[in-house]
């Protein structure tokens, strides 16, 4: 019998009973819980656990904390949202990629 897998859902929202009413949360946990019944919602940092197969997360800004546990714990992590990081100081204005801007951000860059 295969193991089913734990999901952290992770989004800085202050408040856990609005991720019912806004329509992308909510289709998003809709989703995870399709593929897995275990499913963990954090809303701050602290809530994130440890033991999580795949770590889930909204908004590039507030990632980081996923970002470093998904990479201690060497297990994945999806950031969803839109995201759009713009390159100072480059004519014409330039974009990246999360992954290089993870990249720079983790080795002080920015």
């Amino acid at each position: 019998m295969q193991k089913e897998i734990k999901i952290c859902f992770f989004t800085s929202e202050k408040n856990k009973r609005t991720l019912q009413f806004i329509s992308y949360y909510k289709n998003d946990i809709y989703l995870l819980k399709f593929f897995s019944n275990n499913v963990v919602i954090a809303t701050r940092p602290h809530e994130i656990p440890w033991d999580c197969d795949l770590y889930c997360s909204w908004w590039l800004a507030g990632s980081i904390v996923p970002f470093f546990i998904s990479k201690l714990k060497r297990k994945p992590l999806i950031i969803l949202g839109q995201v759009q990081i713009h390159v100072r100081n480059s004519y014409p204005p330039a974009t990246i990629s999360v992954n290089q801007f993870f990249k720079n951000y983790a080795f002080g860059l920015y």
